[in-house]
């Protein structure tokens, strides 16, 4: 629909003086005027609109009518009705976590792999959890497998967004402002974060219950170079208050809801090396060119480790140790935890993904350089 702003405000309509400030009390009467309401009046609303919007007595009735209905398939409805309390609660049904995988079929598993898995639980267990990609399910591998596509015709749990990072944004806050049950998720690579950063910006300020999942998040995305090779998208997230980023270097890790932990430890440690992600697999390798001890603290979430105590804080992270952090992204931050920092600050590149990781420095032996460096 085309509409001019402000209008029909004989002065400022079609003007940018409509759009951020007060019309003015000479400029509302003039438009009072034009539309033939009272202009001494100074608030005025059309009984037509009272009588097409007022909700007050037929509204009663209606939720009066709606109740009776409810109470009664309540009654009739014990099961569903369980389930339908605990999603309104927000929680899952029975047996979610008994559910989850606690072994893998290989020692290597991509994390959008073991994404996967674990959705395919969650389907059963989270009736009420839909959403789908910004056309790169298939990348993504965020699925329900048991469950349709979200077409005109059917309602189906994967919702199919198409080549539009931004509308899939609100389409689930939407889905989420709504209120109920309904707990949505939307997907895409972490570059693309740029095109939704305004919708994933509104879901931390009013506290919405959504998921935003993220794949393919550094340079070894490799051949489609730097337009699709994200380095300040971690920073640039982590920025934004009541946003909860996780990182996961592995499926199954007890300490990634405390935000980080040790993943790999020594008599004596001299050092430590902090890593998130795929970065966590170069920190070990790292540890094992070194001939000192080293412990290897895997951090996916800066957030969740920040709600720590200080003495948990501490025992993942001993003030006393030297520290290096190695995250395929800019040093953005790591001021906070890491006395040296192996990062990316710069764009990065159209080669293969190993190739570039080695050029930009994201290797074992640049990782133990940096912690020989700080033991001189």
């Amino acid at each position: 629909m085309k509409s001019i702003i402000g209008y029909p405000s004989p002065n400022k309509a079609g003007t940018s003086k409509a759009h951020g400030a007060a019309l003015g009390e000479d400029e509302v009467r003039a438009t009072k005027e034009i539309m033939g309401w009272d202009p001494d009046k100074h608030f005025h609303v059309p009984e037509e609109a009272y009588s097409a919007l007022s909700m007050r007595d037929d509204g009663a009735a209606a939720h009066a009518a709606w109740t009776e209905r409810f109470e009664s398939w309540r009654a009739a409805n014990a099961e569903l009705a369980e389930e339908w309390d605990l999603a309104w609660q927000g929680k899952p049904l029975p047996g979610l976590a008994e559910g989850m995988p606690t072994s893998w079929d290989a020692d290597a598993i991509a994390t959008r792999s073991a994404g996967q898995k674990v959705m395919a639980v969650f389907e059963k267990f989270t009736p009420t959890m839909l959403g789908g990609a910004a056309d790169l399910s298939e990348s993504t591998k965020t699925e329900f497998p048991q469950s349709e596509r979200y077409t005109a015709e059917k309602a189906g749990r994967n919702v199919f967004f198409g080549v539009r990072e931004h509308g899939m944004g609100g389409a689930v806050n939407g889905m989420a402002a709504h209120g109920g049950i309904v707990r949505p998720y939307g997907s895409t690579f972490l570059q693309f974060a740029d095109y939704m950063r305004g919708a994933i910006r509104l879901s931390a300020l009013t506290g919405l219950p959504v998921a935003w999942i993220f794949t393919h998040d550094s340079v070894a995305l490799g051949e489609d170079g730097p337009t699709h090779q994200p380095v300040e998208h971690l920073a640039a997230l982590r920025a934004i208050p009541g946003l909860v980023v996780l990182r996961p270097a592995d499926a199954p890790a007890a300490g990634v809801g405390k935000g980080a932990y040790v993943l790999a430890d020594a008599d004596d440690a001299q050092a430590v090396i902090i890593a998130t992600g795929s970065e966590v697999w170069v920190a070990l390798a790292a540890r094992d060119r070194l001939d000192v001890p080293v412990r290897v603290v895997s951090m996916p979430s800066w957030e969740l480790f920040e709600q720590q105590d200080e003495d948990y804080k501490g025992s993942v992270l001993p003030v006393d140790l030297p520290t290096v952090s190695v995250e395929a992204g800019v040093r953005m931050g790591w001021e906070r935890y890491a006395d040296s920092i192996v990062s990316i600050d710069r764009f990065g590149a159209s080669a293969p993904g190993e190739m570039v990781l080695e050029k930009l420095g994201i290797t074992p032996e640049n990782v133990a350089e940096h912690v020989r460096q700080l033991l001189v």
